[in-house]
């Protein structure tokens, strides 16, 4: 839990990013970088869990929608994050010299 709020402070305090709520991107980033710190055995277990039930995830125009996100909607906001660090190709290509 320090790790992620410390992600809090540093987004807040050195890149000037309003922390006042949160949304899914401060809460995607803070706990993105927490599981890398201090990885959880039962994530990726309740991720699967959570795409599987409807119930347990908000929709993607839900989650995005800029508002706060409750703590039970972390995992779904940390693997977002986690899939545009990692899946996503950049938008521009890097240039050929």
């Amino acid at each position: 839990m320090v790790t992620h709020e410390f992600v809090h402070s540093v987004l807040s305090n050195h890149m000037l990013i309003d922390s006042s709520h949160s949304d899914w991107w401060q809460e995607g980033v803070a706990s993105t970088y927490q599981l890398r710190s201090h990885p959880q055995d039962d994530f990726w277990p309740m991720v699967r869990e959570g795409l599987q039930n409807p119930e347990m995830r908000s929709p993607l125009g839900q989650l995005c929608n800029g508002g706060s996100i409750p703590m039970h909607r972390y995992w779904q906001a940390a693997t977002l994050v986690q899939m545009l660090l990692t899946d996503i190709p950049p938008a521009v290509p890097s240039p050929r010299i």
